[in-house]
């Protein structure tokens, strides 16, 4: 088959034309690489110095951070007195990174130690120009300090000011070892040619490079050999305006590169030097591949391009997802409603609500039924959420099985949330059709007076209104109000004051008088805390008690209060007093240490208190939790000589395996059980039994919180052995439960309290 001449020409011409402009188009982009050499070479040796530049400002941030920090803690304390300071001191230094920490007070008292403990007093500060300032109330760094502070190597001083309020007190200075900023410095750029330098705005070399190919006999940057003499006049104006730049400059015969990028500390720049050599190897290379391979490039190119392109675009899906999305339910997750909710209440269509939705005792869901189950219920909730919600409303997955959503905020937001929630309960379990699900939300409104506040703020507070459902087993609202603020700010001040509380003994511990059933004479008695207050007077435990065993503070508290009854039963003892055993609560957390015996027989082995007298009140709640675990804790005590009381029986899930495997010698029935058990001739049964039964093993019954005369009797004839309750004594000092107690014309009287 054969072409037509004029076809042939015209595809010739085309193809020449092709060529032609191909050429040209090569030839043109040859040229331009030669020509922005230079311009690419100082942007990328800019960039690096930038990079350098940052990261050493990172370091020594970082270090006046961390003296910034403990200066603030012992500004706090006011004029510090020496044995304080040391003790701040030599804690911090035990886990700091400076070689040296110290202290110059404004009288001249200086003191300092180091990282392995030795401490020096009267240090001499070498740096004239730290020593001049030392109480100018401002920051410092020097450069390189030789064979000073006790220390043979080269170091760097850092020094911050202390103050108490707007007085200064002194100054906190660490020593760093140069060689941690020399580290940064000699981080490798240019295949290992370039290096980097600090020096001043006058030129002068502050810190010099390690690097094997720099000058070490450089000290300062104005005295070298310039291509052009106007960049060193431009690279000095730049510096005293703390600009930026990029310039040439000949040393020993080599061309070189040399970038300043201003640190904004103590007028220092970062100076990266390479050579060009090495800077252009990079562009000498890529030229003679673009002219090698220009030809296959152009006739891939297309493709090539369409296929980096899906691979971006799926790549940037996959990001997308990892970022943005829930794996599990396929949601939004935190991170994207963030975004989302911010943009949504910017644009400001409609008024909105942040609401924190969160299912009740999800982690039994897992235990009882498996995670595949679980998994489930998270999905279930999440269809609900797309079929309930409008278009322009968000929701996403936070953290397990809670959950964030932005609603419209209008008159049917309660209706809507709590059709979501009886939505979500509806979901039945296919292993156990009778398990209900219950969820709680916390809800912030989105309004004039705080849609000023970013959105994380907002969904704190909508996280803070979901606390305050914390116990509350059935679905519920909370709304964030001026009650709930307060009540966050009231648990700030409780946890500013507690550890003062403690050490200056204002928890005080009341005594509320137990009785023999059958005589009416006291038995003995419950420990229980009451906060005297400096400023706030009396607060009463169940202000601070929950707050405690959320963080953990109510260990400190539990053994406070041993420690101050055998104090009162040493005295009680050595006065020939008929001592009766006392009853202390021991929380979960206090039980769970490991060293929780030992630190009870160090209290009684003090105070030489026997341990019978001491009796252990622990909920049957804490030995459902891990009853292998308890068990044998209840049996050291035991063994120790300790009383053992289960508390609250009857007020959860109560099981006779409890009194079979636990060795205790008092069981507590939970007011609320006697109390509607003792209603109803059934309820009377079951006390009676299981008083009887207790009474078969052994163990003591004690009926708390005993009210009514009828309480009384009723117990009585059932043959619980203990009562206690406000019919017979409020709690009580324990000066007057003394009185009461140990002398016998003083009478029981109720307290308000």
């Amino acid at each position: 088959m054969t072409f037509p001449r004029s076809k042939i020409s015209k595809t010739f011409l085309i193809l020449s034309a092709i060529s032609i402009i191909f050429s040209l188009g090569v030839a043109a982009y040859i040229k331009a690489l030669i020509q922005s050499q230079k311009q690419e070479s100082n942007l990328l040796l800019y960039e690096v110095s930038r990079q350098c530049a940052n990261v050493v400002s990172k370091e020594i941030d970082g270090n006046f951070k961390e003296l910034e920090a403990l200066a603030g803690f012992i500004g706090i304390s006011g004029t510090p007195e020496y044995e304080k300071l040391k003790a701040v001191i030599n804690t911090e230094n035990n886990r700091s990174s400076f070689l040296r920490l110290g202290f110059v007070s404004i009288n001249g008292l200086s003191y300092m130690v180091d990282n392995s403990g030795n401490e020096y007093r009267n240090v001499d500060f070498i740096d004239r120009k730290f020593s001049n300032g030392l109480f100018l109330g401002e920051p410092y760094v020097s450069g390189i300090i030789s064979s000073s502070f006790h220390y043979t190597g080269e170091v760097q001083l850092y020094a911050v000011p202390i103050y108490n309020k707007e007085n200064l007190l002194g100054v906190l200075f660490g020593i760093i070892d140069i060689k941690v900023l020399r580290d940064v410095l000699a981080i490798s750029n240019f295949g290992g040619k370039g290096y980097s330098y600090i020096v001043d705005k006058d030129g002068n070399v502050i810190i010099p490079s390690t690097h094997p190919s720099s000058a070490t006999d450089i000290k300062n940057f104005f005295n070298l050999k310039y291509e052009n003499e106007n960049d060193l006049l431009q690279m000095k104006e730049d510096m005293l305006q703390n600009k930026s730049g990029v310039i040439d400059y000949n040393f020993q015969a080599t061309e070189k590169c040399l970038a300043y990028i201003p640190l904004g500390i103590n007028d220092w720049y970062i100076t990266s030097v390479v050579p060009k050599s090495a800077i252009n190897k990079h562009y000498i290379k890529m030229l003679d591949i673009t002219i090698g391979s220009v030809i296959i490039v152009s006739s891939i190119f297309i493709l090539l391009l369409l296929h980096i392109n899906r691979m971006q675009r799926n790549s940037r899906l996959s990001i997308m997802k990892l970022a943005y999305y829930d794996d599990l339910t396929g949601c939004y997750n935190k991170n994207r409603f963030l975004d989302r909710a911010s943009e949504q209440l910017r644009i400001g269509i409609f008024n909105y609500a942040i609401v924190m939705f969160d299912i009740n005792n999800f982690k039994p869901i897992n235990e009882l039924f498996g995670y595949n189950e679980g998994n489930c219920v998270l999905k279930h909730v999440v269809a609900v959420f797309a079929e309930q919600l409008y278009g322009d409303e968000i929701y996403a997955r936070n953290v397990a099985d809670n959950f964030c959503l932005m609603m419209r905020n209008d008159s049917a937001l309660d209706v809507r949330l709590e059709r979501i929630m009886r939505l979500v309960s509806d979901y039945a379990i296919h292993s156990n059709l009778n398990y209900k699900i219950t969820c709680r939300c916390g809800v912030c409104i989105v309004n004039e007076s705080n849609r000023s506040l970013d959105i994380n703020t907002l969904f704190d507070r909508a996280t803070l209104a979901l606390s305050q459902s914390k116990g509350k087993h059935r679905n519920i609202i909370l709304y964030y109000d001026e009650e709930v603020h307060c009540k966050a700010a009231t648990r700030i001040e409780i946890e500013k004051d507690m550890i003062d509380a403690l050490n200056n003994h204002e928890f005080v511990v009341y005594l509320q008088p137990k009785y023999d059933a059958q005589t009416e004479q006291i038995w003995g008695a419950e420990a229980l805390v009451r906060w005297h207050h400096p400023q706030k007077g009396i607060i009463m435990p169940n202000s601070f008690i929950p707050l405690f065993e959320e963080n953990g503070f109510i260990t400190e508290l539990d053994l406070y209060v041993v420690k101050k009854i055998c104090q009162k039963m040493r005295k009680w003892i050595d006065l020939d007093y008929d001592v009766f055993p006392i009853s202390v609560n021991q929380s979960r957390l206090l039980l769970y240490q490991s060293n929780y015996v030992d630190k009870l027989k160090n209290i009684i082995s003090e105070f030489n208190i026997p341990a019978r007298l001491i009796e252990l009140e622990i909920t049957e709640s804490v030995v459902f939790e891990n009853r292998d675990a308890m068990i044998d804790i209840v049996k050291q005590l035991h063994y120790t000589g300790f009383l053992i009381s289960m508390d609250d029986f009857g007020s959860g899930y109560s099981s006779l395996n409890i009194l079979k495997d636990l060795p205790i010698d008092t069981l507590k029935l939970d007011k609320e059980f006697f109390d509607k058990a003792a209603d109803t001739k059934r309820g009377k049964q079951i006390i009676s039994s299981i008083i009887q039964m207790a009474k078969s093993l052994s163990i003591t019954t004690v009926s708390e919180g005993v009210e009514t005369k009828e309480q009384v009797h009723f117990l009585k004839e059932a043959g619980c052995n203990i009562l206690q309750g406000y019919y017979f004594s409020h709690p009580m000092s324990i000066e007057q439960f003394e009185k009461l107690a140990f002398h016998q014309n003083v009478k029981a009287f109720p307290l308000n309290f």
